[in-house]
């Protein structure tokens, strides 16, 4: 299995690193792209008197664009401007009632 594992892992980075090749016809130019995904928020909490506070993580996105601007033929710069959902959720627990 582990061979398995290996020599697929081996052949997806070869496929990638193929990939990343120019032909020499084709002059480098600035391309625009797009990038979108999933974000997991998390954090921890903690306090050091009797109050526990509970945190729980979020599900949001990020979406946002880039450009790749080429250096050099194996060199290219990628600045881009991503909006990122963050957060958490926080639960104080109830104060037990006054005597």
């Amino acid at each position: 299995m582990k061979k398995i594992i290996t020599f697929n892992t081996l052949m997806l980075l070869c496929f990638f690193a193929f990939a990343q090749k120019e032909s020499k016809e084709n002059e480098p130019s600035i391309t625009f792209g797009i990038k979108a995904g999933a974000t997991f928020s998390k954090f921890s909490l903690s306090n050091n008197s009797e109050t526990h506070y509970t945190a729980s993580s979020v599900t949001s996105f990020y979406v946002g664009g880039t450009v790749n601007i080429p250096l050099f033929s194996v060199l290219s710069i990628q600045p881009g401007l991503l909006f990122a959902g963050k957060g958490s959720n926080t639960q104080r627990p109830s104060a037990p009632p006054a005597s």
